[in-house]
């Protein structure tokens, strides 16, 4: 959609694309809703098979390869953050805690 406007000055660019995001947003839940609604006719399921099919084209579950280095990179922020990497216990409760990683003190 933006590539409508061409090459506009930055400034411009930015509001753009600010104001327009909401509205194309809004148009694309609009056109989803009308599309379950009239998907009794062809035309629609047409354009909705179009939709899903470009949608299969650009999107696909990630690899083994993909997964490790998502892993890694996780580990490796984490680790940075001094963090645990392994994370919770499932099954342990969730203690709020603030910036500094001191758990807030509730009133019970």
């Amino acid at each position: 959609v933006f590539a409508l406007l061409g090459r506009p000055p930055l400034v411009w660019r930015v509001l753009s694309r600010i104001l327009l995001v909401p509205v194309i947003a809004a148009l694309a839940y609009e056109f989803i809703r009308w599309t379950a609604a009239h998907y009794r006719y062809r035309v629609v399921r047409f354009v909705t098979w179009l939709s899903l099919a470009l949608q299969r084209l650009t999107t696909r579950e990630p690899d083994d390869g993909m997964l490790e280095v998502a892993i890694v990179a996780l580990r490796r922020v984490l680790a940075a953050e001094g963090r645990d990497a392994a994370g919770p216990e499932p099954g342990s409760p969730v203690v709020p805690v603030d910036q500094s990683g001191q758990p807030l003190v509730t009133a019970s």
